[in-house]
């Protein structure tokens, strides 16, 4: 018992927690008795019992055999891939090169419950995207990644999807939404083309445009009185004032202002 005490205010001095607790952690990371042993100075059988003890169960050092096989952070991504709504079991196998039923048998290990557990939650996760979009098919991804920006800063937003565009209602602005995957290639650098012909004679206050990159999507919120009536030409890339609407990446800000939206969208 002396010695365990001794243990305990070891770790606490050099872990900030208790014994028990330390044990427990350095287990799901899946490390042996003998590791265990080393980092606190004692002997493996040691550990073994103090693991009896507390009721913890000897890692089989499954998490660790993953990521020596998959890669390092194996388990992250896969944690990523599984929990994502639009992504199948039969994703995730073809994604790591393994059968669908061992991913089954991952997913067990990984969140210590079936992977029907998991299925419900993902399934609750896309019904609540289908309300948040409602009314709409086949939203593109940009614009719900968009949504869900201004949802973290707090906005109220609701989307209806018009003939030639989404309209996006936030913090009391009209936002139309456009977006474009294919750039123009110009001397190794490229440009997105967005075109606002047809939205130009719609009622908004900004002009809300994705341009879909290969690592990633880059959006510029761009007043209407900004516009120009026909095509817009952005650069993703660009530098802060190297374009005319490079002051417009990435103003998540200016949604935020509450000061008289409608004033904007009566201007031409």
């Amino acid at each position: 018992m002396i010695k365990r005490e001794a243990l305990n205010c070891f770790v606490k001095n050099h872990y900030g927690m208790e014994l028990s607790a330390f044990i427990k952690q350095k287990v799901r990371e899946s490390l042996y008795d003998y590791e265990i042993g080393n980092m606190l100075h004692v002997s493996p059988r040691y550990v073994c019992e103090l693991r009896k003890a507390f009721g913890i169960q000897r890692s089989d050092g499954f998490l660790r055999r993953f990521e020596e096989t998959y890669g390092p952070n194996a388990v992250e991504r896969f944690k990523k891939l599984m929990e994502d709504p639009d992504t199948s079991l039969a994703d995730v196998a073809r994604y790591f090169g393994f059968s669908r039923q061992y991913a089954h048998e991952v997913c067990k290990k990984i969140y210590g419950h079936p992977y029907t557990k998991l299925l419900k939650r993902k399934r609750m996760g896309k019904r609540g995207r289908r309300l948040l979009f409602s009314g709409t098919a086949e939203v593109p991804q940009p614009l719900q990644q968009a949504v869900q920006k201004m949802k973290s800063l707090g906005l109220p937003v609701s989307i209806t999807k018009k003939r030639y565009c989404y309209m996006i209602s936030a913090n009391g602005y009209k936002v139309i939404f456009k977006h474009s995957s294919k750039p123009l290639r110009v001397n190794k650098r490229k440009y997105f083309r967005i075109n606002n012909v047809r939205s130009s004679k719609t009622q908004f206050d900004f002009l809300l445009c994705a341009c879909m990159t290969e690592k990633e999507n880059k959006f510029f919120i761009i007043p209407r009185t900004s516009m120009p009536r026909t095509n817009v030409i952005l650069l993703p890339d660009g530098k802060p004032h190297g374009t005319k609407y490079a002051q417009f990446k990435e103003a998540w800000n200016t949604l935020v202002q509450t000061s008289e939206p409608r004033k904007l969208s009566k201007q031409t």
